[in-house]
């Protein structure tokens, strides 16, 4: 009981969520950076893929929280689970929803410069089709408490390779092992929401039910 008086009491005073309107990825509110393992998918692979917060402006008192929407294709992986996420760099209280995507994460002690957040690690089923892929994190906001950045969504895209396709013949991404992705749009994805939201300063609220009513 107590274990869990001092999580609720985290993640009160990390933010508050409410909706609103405004457009992630204004100039000046930073970025996400992306990077993934392979630039190919097959059946039954692995791909992991390392997420970053990049290009901090005006922090005082350093970024303890993170939350965004994670877009894949589930015609090409299998269901993400909370077991597939593993935080990075002191982040922590990592919680995934995968009934829409979204994620939240925070830093206690606070980031002040660009570094990675968290590895996820997707799985692709025996049988895809053939295609591009995007995996992409979006509607992200960031929080140092007194203030808030809306960075623009970052993407990585792949190939998906079917079982009976000879990858011999010359594709353009053989051998290349790391695929990276910046803060930029790309083509609409299955699994997402579209909602923008904002998080605030609420040190002094303790109310830790906003937090979850988020992920719901």
């Amino acid at each position: 009981m107590e274990n869990i008086k001092k999580l609720l009491a985290v993640w009160g005073a990390a933010a508050v969520f409410f909706l609103g309107g405004i457009e992630a990825g204004a100039a000046g509110m930073g970025k996400l950076g992306m990077v993934s393992s392979e630039t190919t998918v097959r059946k039954g692979q692995e791909t992991e893929f390392r997420i970053s917060l990049e290009a901090y402006e005006g922090i005082s008192r350093g970024i303890n929280a993170f939350m965004g929407t994670l877009v894949y294709d589930t015609e090409v992986f299998q269901t993400v689970s909370q077991e597939d996420f593993a935080a990075l760099n002191s982040w922590e209280n990592l919680y995934y929803n995968p009934d829409n995507g979204k994620f939240v994460l925070i830093k206690r002690a606070g980031s002040f410069g660009g570094e990675e957040t968290f590895l996820l690690k997707l799985t692709a089923k025996e049988t895809i089709p053939a295609g591009e892929v995007f995996v992409t994190v979006k509607d992200a906001s960031v929080s140092e408490g007194s203030a808030d950045l809306f960075p623009a969504e970052a993407s990585v895209r792949l190939e998906a390779v079917p079982e009976e396709t000879d990858d011999s013949t010359g594709g353009s991404d053989n051998g290349d092992k790391e695929n990276s992705g910046s803060s930029q749009d790309n083509g609409e994805n299955e699994n997402g929401g579209s909602n923008a939201f904002h998080l605030t300063n609420s040190a002094h609220t303790g109310d830790s039910t906003r937090v979850l009513s988020y992920l719901a």
